[in-house]
């Protein structure tokens, strides 16, 4: 399905070169394609990165292109202070954006701020409460914060809703 969104993102912004969602959403699928190995993260994060600074150069007040610039900085460079500050961007222009509080939490875990990073996860999910991913990094978090009962009984849910999706499974076997 990403695969095919990168086709569709293209198409997006070849009928309107100054659409930043596009961009954004463009950079969201190499990140995720990139993540998960699906291609190169060498190749994939750079140039998810050259989108996401597209959207910000055409759309400074989109939310979503500063998380997808943060989450590259994050996962990809290893540049947390800029991470962070493209984080806290994002959300400061828009405070309900739930993947913005769900890829800050896991930064926010990384960084060694659990009980901030458990917060923020809560807050993506009261956003976006039917998330399959925002659920499952509910469950990450549990397992990160050695809450085993809580995280299986949390990715099991994930699992009710969708009993195919993979990183629910990943991280329930991990459990």
């Amino acid at each position: 399905g990403l695969k095919a969104a990168l086709t569709e993102f293209e198409r997006a912004a070849a009928l309107d070169p100054r659409f930043a969602a596009a961009y954004s959403g463009f950079a969201d699928a190499l990140t995720t394609l990139g993540f998960f190995s699906h291609l190169s993260p060498a190749d994939s994060f750079p140039l998810a990165e050259r989108y996401a600074r597209r959207a910000i150069d055409i759309d400074p007040s989109l939310a979503e292109a500063h998380a997808s610039l943060a989450y590259v900085r994050f996962y990809y460079y290893w540049d947390w202070p800029g991470a962070e500050a493209a984080f806290k961007r994002s959300l400061e222009l828009n405070p309900r954006y739930a993947v913005g509080h769900q890829w800050y939490s896991v930064f926010l875990l990384a960084t060694g701020r659990p009980a901030e990073g458990f917060k923020r996860i809560q807050l993506a999910q009261e956003s976006d409460p039917l998330s399959l991913a925002i659920n499952t990094d509910v469950g990450f978090h549990h397992y990160y914060n050695r809450r085993y009962d809580s995280a299986v009984k949390q990715l099991t849910s994930v699992l009710e809703m969708k009993s195919d999706f993979p990183p629910a499974h990943l991280w329930l076997g991990r459990t």
